[in-house]
């Protein structure tokens, strides 16, 4: 489950852990239970808390400071809390200092291969780098979206989502992020979306609550039910009636096609 930070929680700054000596603002929180820490190779429940700040470079263009983004994974177990500093390192994918950085273009890479704790991320893909090793990618745990507010341009700066992966090594995570623009998504429809993607993922097997949620949602809850591994024929069917737009449409039906 992903909890979204509440205005409340976001005006709490000077509780908030600094980054390279820069105040920060939380961003969301993840929790992740045994079961699932255990089939991705990990061992304990935990709780992943995603803080970021900007960070000022040092440098000046046209009279203006230039800064960076970072961001800081907490890693919570409960006996054991880790934190870890990501930044970008001469690539698009943030990650630790040192850290071994493979990185596939979006439009190389098929979307339904993308390994995901629970579903796969809602961003422009062809425009995303995708976090690689061996030839897999590491696993996709969830987004978070910076949303619209004073707070946030000013600690973080809004409109974007980040996108948070992680590699386990016994009880030990190690994290990747990727960010990009999602500005053109307000904040309350971002959000409609995630409990709109969580309403599928638990009423899937019901067409008649599917139905209802396809008539409601909008491109891109389509897209999601369109590329989602529980969209069978049925499901297609249904989302083919409401599908808004020709690419779409040839999408699912290539589906149908295979189903």
């Amino acid at each position: 489950m992903i909890k979204h930070p509440s205005p409340e929680v976001n005006n709490n700054i000077s509780d908030n852990p600094t980054i390279s000596g820069f105040p920060s603002i939380l961003l969301g929180q993840l929790q992740i239970s045994a079961e699932d820490a255990k089939a991705n190779g990990a061992i304990s429940a935990r709780s992943i808390t995603v803080f970021g700040a900007k960070v000022d470079t040092g440098q000046m263009w046209n009279n203006i400071k230039l800064f960076r983004n970072e961001l800081l994974v907490v890693d919570d177990t409960g006996s054991t809390r880790t934190e870890y500093q990501l930044a970008q390192h001469n690539n698009c994918v943030y990650s630790v200092p040192n850290d071994q950085v493979c990185e596939e273009m979006g439009d190389m890479f098929d979307i339904g291969k993308i390994r995901c704790l629970r579903r796969p991320p809602k961003w422009k893909h062809a425009d995303a780098s995708i976090p690689m090793l061996g030839g897999d990618t590491l696993l996709f745990l969830g987004q978070f979206y910076a949303a619209k507010s004073k707070l946030m341009n000013q600690y973080f700066g809004s409109g974007q989502s980040i996108y948070l992966f992680t590699l386990a090594s016994g009880d030990t995570l190690k994290f990747q992020a990727f960010m990009q623009d999602t500005s053109e998504q307000t904040a309350e429809d971002h959000y409609r979306l995630e409990e709109q993607m969580m309403a599928f993922d638990s009423h899937y097997k019901h067409i008649d609550e599917v139905e209802i949620l396809i008539k409601a949602g909008d491109k891109y809850l389509h897209q999601y039910i369109a590329e989602h591994k529980r969209s069978g024929k049925e499901i297609l069917t249904v989302l083919l009636q409401y599908a808004k737009t020709k690419s779409l449409k040839q999408q699912i039906l290539k589906r149908l096609a295979l189903a």
